[in-house]
């Protein structure tokens, strides 16, 4: 994904799912796997907000593992037992049906959204 911007309460990025017409594919979120999140702006004030409306959590915002910095900007971790815990599933591929990342409280610029397996 490109550059996304969102100030405070505001969804910079929402993805559909396969299942919805979008590219990304529910079943890919695995065990062994995390979203990443790069961005610069303020500090540890952004979400990731796990959307259902096919029977999990409706709006499910995932609590972060990791806080750092690469590239000149911040970064976020999400692990995948933290989205569990927080959409109340691992069927990611029939319940899902979006991903929002968004600001909390400042403004924040995106530039990476992705979901990472380890090598």
């Amino acid at each position: 994904m490109g550059d996304a911007g969102a100030n405070n309460w505001n969804q910079a990025v929402t993805v559909n799912t396969a299942k919805n017409g979008g590219s990304f594919k529910g079943e890919d979120i695995t065990s062994d796997g995390y979203f990443y999140v790069e961005y610069s702006g303020a500090e540890k004030q952004l979400e990731l907000i796990l959307q259902s409306w096919s029977g999990g959590n409706e709006w499910a915002k995932v609590n972060p593992c990791e806080f750092g910095s690469a590239n000149g900007h911040y970064f976020v971790k999400y692990k995948y037992s933290d989205c569990v815990a927080a959409f109340g599933t691992a069927d990611f591929q029939s319940k899902l049906d979006q991903i929002h990342v968004g600001a909390e409280e400042d403004w924040i610029q995106f530039y990476s959204v992705c979901y990472c397996y380890p090598n």
